[in-house]
């Protein structure tokens, strides 16, 4: 408990929930926050579209989720802030009980069994796969138990893969759902990536990052190929400044500023904003003096007339 009293604010009031949402459902008193397709929108039982994150229905996911909130946590949120912080989880969440409801009535429709709407869906899964997108940004290279932090996100989103192919599991499917979400926020809506509220531009960030080198060219290919079709049904907005593949350049960067590109690509954003903010400063109180010189300059010259 002295762990969680002294992570930042949202991610401590996320723990609590998840640790609170746990022991209802030990007491078998916390159906009322389970996402149940055939309730959430016949009975109008909405919020459970979001309230599904607090109950895991097993230890190991207890344990697993805290551990990635106490982690990843206390390294973003004091970055980003609780405001910015929690809207990233929030959309995360909620995109997976939407995705996840669909996905229900899907299996209903094609299989006529009424049992995949009466499922009781929890876990913080999406929350999870969100999670270690953004330890991936701010995380970059470094090492944590001898494998870096960028492939941290794509190993979990491999496992829910096969969770969902092999068993049909909600809770893999929740996971998929919530990483690519989570890169789709940070890629292109964060309002913080860059001071621009278009997202992050950097290619150590681009989709195709998240797969081993071997496969990184097929997968650019794809990238572009799903980014193309996103901006012409104007989804995703084309930057100007984007080569004509879009977002999933293959060019490798490098920087001094630090063994994460993407830190060091915000760095040179704010300095070159800072730099360029107190040149037109500096031009303005210069425009300033010239216009008070002349102004003295007209003056006297006004006055040696009238003598």
């Amino acid at each position: 408990m002295d762990v969680i009293k002294t992570l930042p604010y949202a991610s401590k009031a996320l723990a609590l929930a998840i640790i609170c949402g746990t022991l209802l459902n030990t007491l078998g008193l916390a159906s009322f926050l389970q996402l149940v397709p055939n309730n959430a929108i016949a009975n109008f039982h909405i919020w459970s579209f979001v309230t599904y994150f607090m109950v895991e229905k097993g230890f190991l996911q207890t344990v697993s989720s805290l551990i990635t909130i106490v982690m990843v946590g206390r390294l973003v949120e004091p970055l980003w802030g609780s405001t910015e912080f929690s809207l990233y989880l929030g959309c995360a969440v909620l995109s997976g009980g939407i995705m996840v409801w669909i996905l229900c009535y899907v299996l209903f429709q094609s299989t006529g069994e009424a049992i995949f709407l009466m499922d009781h869906i929890s876990g913080f899964q999406a929350g999870v796969g969100a999670l270690l997108v953004a330890a991936k940004l701010v995380g970059g290279d470094q090492d944590v138990g001898g494998l870096q932090t960028k492939w941290f996100a794509s190993i979990y989103f491999l496992v829910c893969t096969v969770l969902l192919v092999a068993v049909t599991s909600y809770s893999g499917f929740l996971g998929m759902t919530g990483a690519y979400v989570g890169w789709l926020y940070l890629r292109f809506w964060q309002v913080e990536g860059e001071n621009t509220g278009e997202g992050l531009t950097s290619n150590a960030f681009a989709f195709h990052s998240f797969f081993p080198e071997p496969i990184q060219q097929p997968a650019q290919v794809v990238g572009t190929i799903v980014f193309n079709l996103a901006a012409m049904c104007k989804l995703v907005k084309r930057r100007a400044s984007e080569p004509p593949d879009g977002l999933y350049s293959s060019s490798v960067e490098q920087t001094s500023l630090g063994t994460n590109p993407v830190i060091a690509a915000r760095r040179r954003q704010q300095a070159q904003q800072e730099i360029e903010a107190r040149l037109a400063q500096v031009g303005k109180e210069h425009t300033d003096g010239m216009d008070s010189l002349l102004d003295d300059v007209e003056g006297g010259i006004e006055r040696q007339r009238s003598i």
